[in-house]
C-alpha cells in the first residue's frame, strides 16, 4: 500500500522473459501492469525497408485483449521516434531492428472492485480506448531493458514515469482508501459534493486507474541518462527525451511536475541498473 503522494508501486525488471529471440525484458510497476518486451536484430531488412547508411527500427505494440488499432499504432509511432534518437542505428547500416511491446495485464478499472459478482465481468477494452500514462511508461522501460538485454549499442539508458493532478483532498483519499477499494469495502468513484473547482491540487506518482478517473491532467515523462552511478548524482547527465501530457496543467505545475518526474525516473535506474549487475553476476 502507498501512503506517499510521490511513492512509485514496487518496481522490477526481468531480462531474459522470452526464449528463442535476441533480447527479451520485462517490466512490472507492482503486480498490477506488467509489460513485455521482445527484441530481434540487428537482423536481415527487406529491400524495401533497408537504408544505406543506418539500420531499421521497427516497433509493434499489441494491446492486452484488443487488437493493434489507432492509439497502438499511434503509440509505437511515438516510441519508435523515440528509440530512433537512443540507439546507434548508425553502426548498424542495411539491418533491421524490431522491437515487440506488449501488455501482459493492467490494473482493475476504477468503477468496479474486484468483489463484484461473476456474472457482472468488466468488459474487454474498446480497440480504440486511450492507452494510459503509466502502461506507456512501463512499455518505455520494457522497450530499453530489452535493447539491453540484446545487446544493441544505445547512447544513453531510458527511463520513464507517468504523474497525474488531482484535487488535493480526493488524492489523499484515494491514496489512503486504495486497500480499502482494492477489498471492495469502499467506493472511491463517489461523488464528493464538498469537492469544488476552489481545491489546491496535488501530484501523484505513478497514478492508479481510480486516480486516473479524478485528474485533472496526466504526464509521461521520459529521461535520457548517462554518465556516473546514480549514487553521484552531479556526475549524471539527464535529458528529457519524451514528453506527453493530457489535460489542463498551470506552467509552474508542470515544471513541478517535470523535476518530480526526473528524481522518480532516476530511482527508475537505480533498479535498472541493479539488476543489470545481479543479471551479469548469475550469467
Amino acid at each position: 500500500m502507498r501512503s506517499s503522494a510521490l511513492e512509485l508501486r514496487p518496481i522490477e525488471y526481468r531480462f531474459g522473459s522470452l526464449a528463442h529471440i535476441d533480447g527479451s525484458a520485462s517490466f512490472s510497476f507492482g503486480a498490477e501492469l506488467v509489460t513485455l518486451a521482445g527484441v530481434r536484430g540487428p537482423s536481415e531488412v527487406r529491400i524495401r525497408d533497408e537504408l544505406t547508411d543506418k539500420g531499421t527500427l521497427e516497433i509493434l505494440f499489441q494491446p492486452l485483449g484488443s487488437p493493434a488499432a489507432l492509439p497502438a499504432t499511434s503509440l509505437a509511432a511515438s516510441l519508435r521516434s523515440l528509440f530512433s534518437g537512443i540507439i546507434r542505428l548508425g553502426v548498424y547500416p542495411r539491418t533491421l531492428v524490431q522491437i515487440h511491446l506488449q501488455t501482459c495485464s493492467v490494473p482493475l478499472e476504477p468503477h468496479r472492485p474486484p468483489t463484484e459478482e461473476e456474472n457482472d465481468k468488466l468488459l474487454p477494452p474498446h480497440p480504440d480506448a486511450p492507452i494510459s500514462a503509466p502502461e506507456k511508461s512501463a512499455l518505455i522501460n520494457a522497450s530499453m531493458a530489452g535493447l539491453i538485454d540484446a545487446g544493441v549499442e544505445c547512447r544513453a539508458t531510458v527511463t520513464s514515469v507517468s504523474l497525474a493532478c488531482l484535487p488535493r483532498r480526493k488524492a489523499k483519499e484515494l491514496r489512503e482508501n486504495r486497500r480499502a477499494w482494492r477489498a471492495g469495502e469502499v467506493d472511491v468513484t463517489k461523488e464528493d459534493d464538498e469537492m469544488d473547482e476552489g481545491d489546491e491540487y496535488m501530484i501523484l506518482l505513478d497514478p492508479t486507474p481510480a486516480e486516473l478517473r479524478w485528474a485533472t491532467s496526466d504526464h509521461v515523462f521520459a529521461f535520457a541518462f548517462s554518465g556516473g552511478s546514480p549514487q553521484s548524482p552531479g556526475q549524471v547527465l539527464a535529458e528529457l527525451v519524451f514528453a506527453e501530457s493530457s489535460g489542463r496543467t498551470e506552467w509552474s505545475k508542470h515544471k513541478e511536475v517535470t523535476s518530480l518526474a526526473r528524481e522518480a525516473a532516476q530511482s527508475v535506474l537505480s533498479v535498472l541498473r541493479q539488476t543489470c549487475r545481479k543479471n551479469a553476476t548469475e550469467r
